[in-house]
């Protein structure tokens, strides 16, 4: 399956930025899209067609501490914010 554009995006964009805040983190192809882990923690999140928000280039997290046993949408800078803190507070 080729990864379509429109669903890397905007996990290439949070992925750039979370980089130049020294956040680590990696980008995989994950069905017609991608996807961010990281090294610090199991969260994720994704973009691609059966992801809730892609079709206006949301992302979906899971594994997160806001997800609460669930996934949830967010768009790329409440994503970046979000995964910043959490970054922040994780050796407190």
């Amino acid at each position: 399956m080729m990864i379509n554009p429109k669903y890397a995006q905007p996990i290439l964009t949070l992925a750039n930025a979370l980089v130049e805040r020294g956040i680590p983190c990696s980008v995989n192809i994950l069905y017609d899209g991608l996807q961010i882990q990281f090294p610090w923690n199991d969260g994720d999140l994704i973009c691609h067609e059966g992801s809730y928000g892609s079709a206006i280039g949301d992302v979906e997290s899971m594994a997160c501490p806001w997800d609460e046993d669930d996934v949830t949408r967010l768009t790329v800078d409440e994503a970046f914010e979000k995964i910043s803190k959490w970054y922040c507070k994780r050796g407190k």
